[in-house]
């Protein structure tokens, strides 16, 4: 028997998005509860697009699997539209944001060696001096690309093609989860997720002293401010991995 074998794990994703982490957790016993808090809108504007200046556009950045698949659900039957993307290059925030974009037929050229929005920028920048950039995102998505190309003084447009929303359907799951388990374990895979567990949860509060795994820094930064005392995050920012931080959190403890 391994350390984490019998936990109660949540995990704030949908089953079917988190095949990576469960296979690892179920391969040592450890009983994970899938529950996707948030759920996505289309938002996207075709207008908002056409407006840019598209001619000047020599890049594409994508910095979630879910911007990846509202855009090109958008532009798919536009073969003017998907003519004009094989001549710009395209970035991604990580392995499987590049491979959403692969899916629908487009290689990407570069992506960062953590999988972050900082590093994004940074990396981006120092190997690439982009005419101008069209970035891809959600309605919550943090503005640190804005930001930084605006200090660069990079020319930018924000795309926004969907919106984040707490999945208020979920609560009942979430309550009969909540009663007939004791959870040893919270894993968050974005901030959006810890608002909404805290927003849902009725005993939300009683579970700040459990290990709270979060996917990357802003996921971090968020679980730290709402009060979580232990919090743990791997150093690359995948569901493997953050199946990984979770074993050996545990093996830790024995």
């Amino acid at each position: 028997m391994t350390a984490v074998a019998g936990k109660e794990i949540l995990l704030s994703r949908e089953p079917e998005n988190a095949t990576p982490f469960t296979r690892k957790l179920e391969e040592v016993k450890a009983n994970v509860h899938c529950i996707g808090l948030i759920e996505f809108q289309d938002c996207f504007s075709y207008t908002h697009l056409l407006n840019t200046p598209l001619h000047s556009v020599d890049w594409l950045f994508f910095t979630s699997m879910n911007g990846v698949r509202f855009f090109f659900d958008q532009v798919k039957n536009d073969a003017q539209m998907m003519e004009f993307l094989t001549t710009i290059q395209i970035a991604a925030v990580g392995p499987k944001t590049k491979a959403a974009v692969k899916d629908y037929g487009f290689e990407v050229d570069f992506i960062p060696s953590v999988y972050d929005a900082d590093h994004l920028a940074d990396e981006f920048l120092q190997k690439f001096e982009p005419n101008h950039i069209v970035i891809v995102k959600g309605n919550l998505s943090r503005n640190i690309l804005d930001n930084y190309f605006k200090t660069m003084q990079v020319p930018y447009t924000p795309l926004i093609v969907y919106e984040t929303k707490v999945a208020e359907g979920k609560k009942v799951q979430l309550d009969e989860l909540t009663k007939n388990y004791q959870l040893d374990a919270l894993v968050f895979t974005s901030p959006s997720n810890i608002d909404a567990w805290l927003k849902m949860s009725s005993k939300s509060t009683s579970y700040l002293n459990l290990p709270c795994f979060c996917i990357g820094e802003t996921t971090e930064k968020k679980a730290r401010e709402s009060g979580f005392s232990t919090i743990i995050k791997p150093e690359r920012y995948t569901l493997e991995e953050l199946a990984n931080s979770v074993i050996a959190y545990y093996e830790r403890s024995i």
